[in-house]
């Protein structure tokens, strides 16, 4: 076997017989980990995290390493009391201690996962409950005041979060339809128009970072033939569906900080192109 230490040459009484050996030091990072990664092993790269809901609505949570699954956990038969998982080979989790700690990492993960979306579940079916039964039996069920006020209480939310995630998913849609087209654009300024029933955003001007004027799209454009439209126009009907006044918009959010009344209407394309659904 080759010997690769570093030998201190001979007569040079300065740190024994063997010298200081060079070795990689683990790379050093001042960006502190999120508390979610908390229990993660250090020495592997940031997991990757997804879940489905399969037959009996059974939560599986994968987590995967650059790509590649490591985890998969669940509960069987939907049992929140017990947890099973399957373990993939994987290079990274060769170690055992490693292996253990990334997997309760997962377990824990999937917990976190699996509460909310199981309440999600149970919201959807208590909204659901009357129209189910009355298809199921022909008899629409009796309602206490106290399941009313629940059913508003359930209602409410999933309707402001269906009307945020609505208003905000079309921006972005319409967001990334301009910039793939027009890499250039900056911001948009939406258009208003009235109607019989009330104001409605009927399109906008897309304007550099400069703020020069590049092009105008409005919800009319979604009528124009193929060969007359470019990639924003595909979208354009996505406008009459915004909520018309800012103060009550979701897309406000994704305002240029206000300098004037009209910037209230002003949309940062970039930070509109990012939106997932994952901000509450």
């Amino acid at each position: 076997m080759t010997d690769n230490t570093a030998r201190q040459p001979k007569g040079v009484p300065v740190g024994g017989q063997f010298a200081a050996t060079a070795h990689a030091e683990p790379a050093l990072s001042l960006t502190p980990r999120r508390p979610e990664l908390n229990g993660w092993p250090e020495s592997l790269p940031e997991p990757e995290v997804d879940y489905s809901v399969g037959e009996n609505n059974v939560i599986t949570t994968t987590v995967s390493i650059e790509g590649e699954p490591v985890f998969e956990v669940w509960n069987p038969a939907d049992d929140v009391h017990d947890i099973e998982n399957e373990s993939f080979e994987n290079e990274w989790l060769k170690d055992e201690d490693i292996h253990e700690a990334a997997q309760k990492w997962a377990h824990a993960t999937h917990d976190t996962i699996a509460w909310p979306l199981r309440q999600e579940m149970t919201d959807a079916a208590d909204r659901a409950r009357a129209r189910v039964l009355a298809a199921a039996t022909g008899q629409a069920p009796q309602l206490s005041d106290e399941d009313l006020g629940k059913l508003v209480g359930l209602n409410q939310a999933a309707a402001y979060r269906a009307r945020r995630d609505t208003e905000l998913a079309s921006v972005a849609v319409i967001a990334r339809s301009i910039l793939k087209d027009r890499p250039d654009a900056h911001h948009i300024g939406l258009q208003v128009d009235s109607a019989d029933n009330g104001e409605f955003v009927s399109g906008a001007i897309i304007y550099d970072a400069d703020g020069n004027y590049i092009s105008s799209l409005s919800s009319y454009d979604s009528f124009l033939e193929d060969d007359e439209k470019y990639a924003g126009e595909d979208n354009a009907s996505l406008f009459s569906g915004l909520e018309a006044e800012p103060d009550r918009a979701h897309w406000a959010d994704l305002n240029i900080p206000i300098q004037e009344d009209d910037d209230r209407f002003t949309i940062d394309l970039q930070k509109a192109a990012a939106w997932t659904g994952a901000d509450e």
